[in-house]
């Protein structure tokens, strides 16, 4: 299932360099994101053996109890290596990349992984070996497809209904500072809310 699990690259990173590089704290929601970055000077052979790939899996080996094993799939854009602390996987044709980060990601298999992982004062460590030994339901790959996009269906409306919930926050701000300090009125016929967020009450 899985074919590759790699160390990331372990030097010191600055505010600026030829390359982006992810962190512990690029893993957001099932997935790698491209802020804050810290950058890296690599040079060619170096940067093939780091470079991140679409579909790679990046999983955090370090960090409290409560976040070792944060995992998240990379699918941006440009040219992207990845630091110590992470871990990345590859999956083989029997598998599915998404279908293995939604499984990573759920509490079944981040229980699993606590059975793995070497407890410390204030952290905790996964390393690569254990993280391959982690077994899951495997269906065939065509069912695995299916389950992902079932969840990824659910996450883009989940997606959108946040981006709603926050244009209602805006919203909000806006007409408190208007009706508290009486720049609009209750009995003011012209308070525009977008037609999007009014059908959300």
């Amino acid at each position: 299932m899985v074919h590759t699990a790699q160390y990331g690259i372990s030097e010191s990173l600055s505010e600026e360099g030829q390359y982006p590089i992810f962190r512990m704290n690029n893993i957001e929601n099932g997935k790698m994101v491209d802020e804050p970055l810290k950058y890296i000077d690599l040079d060619d052979d170096e940067f093939e053996k780091y470079r991140v790939e679409k579909g790679d899996i990046l999983f955090n080996r370090t960090n409290s109890l409560e976040l070792v094993g944060k995992t998240g799939i990379y699918e941006l854009e440009g040219d992207h290596v990845f630091a110590s602390y992470l871990v990345r996987l590859q999956t083989n044709t029997k598998a599915d990349s998404h279908y293995l980060n939604y499984y990573m990601n759920s509490s079944e298999a981040q229980n699993r992984m606590m059975d793995f992982a070497t407890k410390g004062v204030s952290q905790a460590n996964i390393n690569a070996n254990s993280i391959q030994q982690v077994k899951l339901p495997l269906p065939p790959i065509e069912e695995q497809k299916e389950i992902v996009d079932r969840l990824s269906s659910i996450d883009s409306q989940i997606e959108t209904n946040e981006q709603y919930k926050s244009q209602l926050k805006r919203l909000k701000r806006g007409l408190m500072q208007d009706l508290l300090s009486g720049t609009v009125r209750t009995t003011d016929t012209n308070i525009e809310v977008p037609e999007k967020i009014a059908q959300y009450g």
